[in-house]
């Protein structure tokens, strides 16, 4: 039971991690398009290193 506390929670941070990064990232493509676009494949490439769990 507790595990599936604690997957949850992780899960509804990262959901706000995730829609705070949308909303920024919203407003910098608009403002930025070419720095964002960098910004992206850096994170994506990162995002592909990290171990999937």
């Amino acid at each position: 039971m507790d595990t599936v506390q604690h997957h949850s929670h992780t899960l509804m941070n990262i959901a706000i991690a995730v829609g705070l990064v949308a909303i920024i990232g919203g407003a910098a493509f608009v403002f930025f398009p070419d720095l964002t676009k960098q910004m992206l494949a850096k994170i994506t490439t990162y995002v592909s290193t990290l171990p999937t769990k």
